[in-house]
């Protein structure tokens, strides 16, 4: 095993704590994708569903 300097142990910490922070973001902006690509999906069943049923009463027979 090599044996690690003062330096290189305060660079190792800081390149943990870098690579850290940068997959809590990582989580937290796949978190939002997921949330608005759901909400994003419900709205457009929802307008599927109004579509659906504003073309049936408009096809009634009188």
């Amino acid at each position: 095993m090599a044996a690690t300097s003062p330096g290189n142990d305060a660079e190792l910490t800081r390149l943990r704590k870098r690579l850290d922070r940068e997959r809590k973001v990582r989580f937290a902006a796949e978190a939002i994708a997921e949330t608005t690509i759901r909400e994003l999906y419900e709205k457009h069943q929802e307008v599927v569903l109004l579509r659906e049923s504003r073309s049936r009463r408009t096809r009634r027979p009188p």
